[in-house]
């Protein structure tokens, strides 16, 4: 069968029993504590979880490029621009241009956007990674949380 839905102590031949309007399969410990409704011999079943063949993930994370502070200074140079001209043209401080120079900022993803756009330069790199990943198969099985927290670990 299973296990006790009480202690969890493996079935074999277990009772139904009503416990506060709740029907349970318990052993026959936890069957005094409610109104035994049927006992029941145990049936051998095999419950199987079948696992489905691995898959591969692809997962990508944006980052900054390393030296962003430099290619901001270098594009902004080159177009012959103060920081506080190209802070008006984006919308963005001063300071805040002035901080990525200096790299006491690392630009927030939309602020690189801005700066990428104007300056037709590259500031985010895609970091990719692959990871394989197994499905269950929960058909005609018994689930436990146990299986789902193995799963989400994977």
């Amino acid at each position: 069968m299973g296990n006790c839905e009480m202690c969890g102590k493996k079935l074999g031949d277990y009772f139904e029993v009503v416990v506060e309007g709740t029907m349970l399969d318990v052993c026959e410990h936890c069957s005094q504590f409610g109104n035994i409704v049927n006992e029941k011999k145990e049936v051998e079943e095999k419950h199987v979880v079948k696992e489905k063949p691995e898959s591969v993930v692809e997962e990508s994370v944006e980052s900054m490029i390393e030296n962003y502070n430099k290619v901001v200074k270098e594009a902004r140079e080159n177009k012959g621009l103060k920081q506080e001209d190209l802070a008006k043209h984006i919308g963005e401080k001063e300071s805040v241009i002035q901080n990525i120079e200096s790299k006491k900022l690392e630009p927030n993803m939309d602020v690189a956007r801005k700066l990428e756009k104007f300056f037709n330069i590259n500031l985010v790199e895609k970091l990719e990674s692959k990871r394989l990943t197994k499905s269950l198969d929960f058909k005609d099985s018994e689930i436990t949380i146990g299986d789902l927290i193995k799963v989400n670990k994977r």
